[in-house]
C-alpha cells in the first residue's frame, strides 16, 4: 500500500532523504517552485464574445499579406472600437499577465487536442473573414477537426496537447502561447511564436485524464519523461496543481468530474502525491463544473468546494488567477519543517532554547523552539539563548536576589543612599514617596504628595489624586 503525503511541509527525514536526479545537485536553499499546468478550452465557442455573439476571431492582430489584411482579430462586438472582446483574447491575456507576474510558479500549457500544420493550411473555423476580404474561413496551423470535419477528441501525439511541458524556461514559454501574435507581415510563422487559437470541440475529460498520465508518468509518459517521477523535489513535496479554465461541457462522451477526480490522487513509487484542480468557468457554470471543483480540492465529492469559480471579463478573471498563484505559493513558517522545500528549515526566524521548559515541550539548551520562553529564572544562565543572562530579573545592584540596607556605612540596595531607612536608628533623608514612611525625616508621613490623574482629551477633564497611608486616593475631579 501507497503512502499519502499532502503539502503540508518537509520534516528533516525528507530532507535528509531527498532524491537527486542522476547529475543533478540539490543546492541548498535553491526556491522550489510550485508546478501549475494550465488545462486551456481551445474549442470553438471560446470564440462568442462573453455572451452569445461569434467574433470570428481572437483578438490577435498580425499583418497579413503585406498588411492588406489581418489575422485573426475578428470583430469588435461592443463598439470600442477594438476586437479584443472573445472569450479566447481575455483568457489568454489573464493568463499572460498571470505568467508574466508569477516569478514564483513555474507553469507548464496543456491544451485540447487539434492537429498541427506547420503551413497554416488547416480550415479554422470559426474564424472568418480575417486573412482574406471575402466570408471565407481562415486557415491556420491548429484544428481541432478531423479532415472529415468530425470533433478531434483524442490524440497519440504529445505536442498535439501538452504544448508547453514543464521545465526552468517553461514559464516563457507559455507565454509565446498567448501573446496574441504568431505571424510576421508577410503571414509567415515568427520563430519560436505559437498562438492558442478556438477551433475545435471539448475533450474535456480526455484531456484531463492525459494530465494525470504527464504527472504520473504513465500513457504516452514513462518513468523517464513523467512530472513526478522526473522531479528531484517530489518527496519535499513540490505542490503539483492543475488549473481547468473551460466555457462549456465535455462534448467527447467524456466523464470530466471523475477524470478530475482521478488525477487528484498519482501514485508512483509506492507513494501517492496530490494534484490540486482549480477549476474555472469563462462565461459559463454549471454542476459538472462545480463537481470537478469539488473533486479538486481533496479527491472527494464532500462540499468542501462547492462551486467553481466564474468569470465573465478579463478583470475577473485575472482576480481569480492571482488568488489561485497565491494560494499555491509555498511559505516557510517556524515550526521545525522546511515548508517552502528549500532544504533549509525555519530560515528568516529566531529561535530559542527553553531550559526549564517553559512552553511544557521539554527542556532544551538546544535553539529550536519557534516561541520565546522568556528568561523566567534568575540564575546566572541565558535561560532562552537570545544572547542575555537574567535580563529584566536583575535586582538595581545587577545581581539576582533581594537587596536589603544594613547600617554599615555602603549603599546595600545600590539606590544611591546609604543607611536610609532608619537602619542606624538615625533618620537618613531621602526623597519623599508614597510608602506610609517619613522619606525626608520631617516626622511627617507621605506628606505633599499629590499627583495628576485621567485626561484632557476631548471632553474629558483630568483630576488629583493625594497619597495617606502609603495609598493613592481617588481621583478627586475628574470628568470622564
Amino acid at each position: 500500500m501507497g503512502v499519502t503525503r499532502t503539502v503540508v511541509g518537509c520534516s528533516l527525514l525528507a530532507i535528509a532523504t531527498l532524491i537527486t536526479a542522476p547529475g543533478q545537485a540539490v543546492a541548498q536553499g535553491t526556491q522550489i517552485k510550485p508546478y501549475m499546468l494550465i488545462i486551456f478550452d481551445t474549442s470553438g465557442s471560446m470564440l462568442y464574445n462573453s455572451g452569445t455573439t461569434w467574433t470570428y476571431g481572437d483578438g490577435s492582430n498580425d499583418y497579413w499579406n503585406g498588411g492588406a489584411t489581418n489575422c485573426c482579430k475578428g470583430d469588435d462586438t461592443n463598439g470600442d472600437t477594438i476586437p479584443n472582446d472573445s472569450r479566447l483574447y481575455q483568457a489568454k491575456e489573464a493568463i499572460r499577465l498571470m505568467v508574466a507576474s508569477s516569478g514564483d510558479v513555474t507553469f507548464g500549457l496543456m491544451k485540447f487536442p487539434q492537429r498541427w500544420s506547420a503551413t497554416s493550411s488547416l480550415d479554422a473555423n470559426p474564424y472568418f473573414q480575417n486573412q482574406s476580404t471575402s466570408w471565407t474561413p481562415d486557415y491556420l496551423r491548429y484544428s481541432g477537426w478531423t479532415a472529415g470535419g468530425a470533433g478531434y477528441c483524442s490524440s497519440s501525439t504529445i505536442s498535439e496537447f501538452l504544448v508547453v511541458p514543464f521545465s526552468d524556461e517553461s514559464s516563457n514559454s507559455v507565454y509565446t502561447w498567448v501573446n496574441h501574435t504568431e505571424y510576421t507581415s508577410a503571414g509567415n510563422p515568427k520563430p519560436g511564436e505559437y498562438e492558442l487559437r478556438g477551433v475545435g470541440t471539448t475533450p474535456l475529460a480526455w484531456t484531463i485524464l492525459r494530465a494525470e498520465d504527464y504527472f504520473a508518468g504513465t500513457g504516452l509518459w514513462n518513468s523517464s519523461t513523467g512530472v513526478i517521477p522526473t522531479d528531484p523535489y517530489r518527496t519535499c513535496p513540490r505542490p503539483y496543481s492543475t488549473i481547468i479554465l473551460s466555457d462549456g461541457e465535455d462534448a467527447c462522451s467524456g466523464n470530466a468530474p471523475a477524470a478530475v477526480q482521478s488525477l487528484y490522487s498519482v501514485t508512483y513509487g509506492g507513494v501517492t502525491y496530490h494534484i490540486h484542480s482549480y477549476v474555472i468557468g469563462f462565461a459559463f457554470s454549471s454542476t459538472t463544473l462545480n463537481q470537478m471543483a469539488d473533486y479538486g480540492d481533496d479527491g472527494a465529492l464532500n462540499g468542501t468546494t462547492p462551486t467553481a469559480y466564474r468569470a465573465d471579463n478579463l478583470e475577473q478573471l485575472s482576480a481569480i488567477l492571482a488568488e489561485i498563484v497565491e494560494d499555491s505559493i509555498l511559505v516557510e513558517i517556524c515550526d521545525g519543517d522546511d515548508d517552502d522545500c528549500d532544504t533549509i528549515v525555519d530560515e528568516g526566524f529566531t529561535k530559542y532554547c527553553d531550559r526549564h521548559d517553559v512552553l511544557g515541550l521539554g527542556a532544551t539548551t538546544s535553539v529550536i523552539r519557534c516561541d520565546d520562553p522568556g528568561e523566567t529564572r534568575c540564575d546566572g544562565l541565558d535561560d532562552n539563548c537570545n544572547g542575555a543572562v537574567d535580563e529584566g530579573l536583575l535586582n538595581d545592584c545587577g545581581t539576582c536576589g533581594a537587596l536589603t540596607e544594613i547600617c554599615n556605612g555602603i549603599d546595600d540596595d545600590c539606590d544611591t543612599y546609604i543607611d536610609e531607612g532608619d537602619v542606624c536608628g538615625v533618620c537618613v533623608p531621602t526623597g519623599e514617596v508614597c510608602d506610609n514612611a517619613d522619606n525626608d525625616c520631617d516626622t511627617i508621613v507621605d506628606n505633599g504628595l499629590s499627583r495628576s490623574c485621567g485626561t484632557d482629551v476631548g471632553d474629558c477633564e483630568s483630576g488629583m489624586q493625594t497619597c495617606a497611608a502609603g495609598l493613592w486616593g481617588a481621583c478627586v475631579g475628574q470628568v470622564v
